[in-house]
């Protein structure tokens, strides 16, 4: 590709944020309308776009992406654009290696709709060997727009070794509790392939969710959601199973009726006390595993046994049930990476 610039592109004054400022490419990047929205697009302005494919549909086309480069730089003052090196994104990107490889142009005018232009401009750097340029601490929100576009643009080769190091810095601030911050990180280190930290905050979705988990609107695949889910959902029957044993085995007991009685009405009234009888929904929406089984570690037994019975001298739950109960945190000890990594 040559590197002059021609009449079919907006001319671009070089600055010290380009890239590379004898590009062959202008790329200009639109934020999303609101924050927390995680859907890149890319747009291709050529004289021929069949060459790239099927052209976008004027259906598919916003207002703003119609209008000029120039004009959306008067429009919005959030947009940047960059001087760039088409070279340098095909070697870099598998996703612009499919769409600009082979073919010829003085200069090429793209267009990023939907993502942070701070992101994309760390990409660039990255992609360009500007290294110095590159931050190496990153906050959470900002690692997760990067994740975004390293998948989308199929560039992890590339950036890889930074974002390792932003894991790094990062990991001490993740909480032991489900939340927005652990949706993001699950997307994370699914994209940057750590598979420590993927298994570490899946284990917390397994066992500090309550109810089916909650994606906020990151990407994550569907796969690892509903892994994660199932997951917990088999440890939650596994515990009520082993509870409803119990209960059966009071009911059906030939031992000393008082204790037995005493005993079921005992186990039923605590179950029913914190929402475990009768069973909840499928989903067990409201409960998460690991408060779970701290409650049932708190069930007490009657202190009277009656004619000092000792068949029931064992406690509310004997070891039999507890080890049922403890069984069951095997389904929820965290995903492990390399089952997902054919996701991307």
């Amino acid at each position: 590709m040559a590197s002059n610039a021609s009449g079919n592109a907006p001319p671009l004054r070089a600055s010290h944020e380009d890239p590379d400022p004898k590009g062959d490419t202008v790329l200009t990047v639109i934020p999303p309308k609101k924050t927390g929205t995680y859907t890149p697009k890319v747009l291709i302005s050529m004289q021929d776009e069949s060459i790239l494919g099927t052209p976008a549909s004027p259906q598919s086309r916003s207002p703003e992406v119609k209008a000029s480069p120039d004009d959306l730089l008067r429009l919005d003052p959030a947009v940047r654009r960059f001087r760039v090196s088409s070279r340098h994104l095909i070697l870099a990107s598998g996703y612009f290696e499919q769409r600009l490889k082979g073919y010829w142009s003085e200069e090429t005018d793209l267009k990023i709709t939907g993502a942070d232009p701070n992101s994309v401009g760390i990409l660039l750097n990255i992609m360009h060997g500007r290294t110095r340029s590159v931050p190496r601490r990153v906050n959470l929100d900002q690692l997760t727009d990067l994740a975004v576009l390293v998948d989308y643009f199929q560039c992890l080769e590339t950036v890889q070794a930074f974002g390792d190091w932003w894991m790094e810095a990062l990991k001490p601030s993740i909480q032991n509790e489900y939340y927005l911050q652990t949706a993001r990180w699950i997307y994370v280190s699914w994209v940057f392939r750590n598979d420590e930290i993927f298994n570490t905050v899946t284990r917390i979705a397994q066992r500090k969710g309550k109810g089916d988990m909650i994606t906020f609107g990151i990407p994550i695949p569907p796969s690892i959601k509903s892994c994660i889910d199932r997951q917990r959902r088999l440890a939650f029957e596994r515990v009520l199973s082993a509870l409803q044993d119990r209960q059966k085995h009071l009911e059906d007991s030939d031992g000393c009726f008082n204790c037995s009685s005493a005993f079921l009405g005992a186990l039923i009234k605590q179950m029913k006390s914190r929402g475990l009888y009768p069973a909840p929904n499928t989903s067990f929406g409201g409960y998460a595993f690991d408060e779970t089984l701290d409650v049932i570690s708190e069930f007490v037994a009657p202190t009277h046994l009656f004619n000092h019975c000792t068949v029931f001298d064992s406690g509310m739950l004997p070891s039999k049930t507890r080890d049922e109960i403890k069984y069951a945190e095997n389904y929820v000890l965290g995903l492990r990476l390399k089952d997902f990594l054919d996701e991307s």
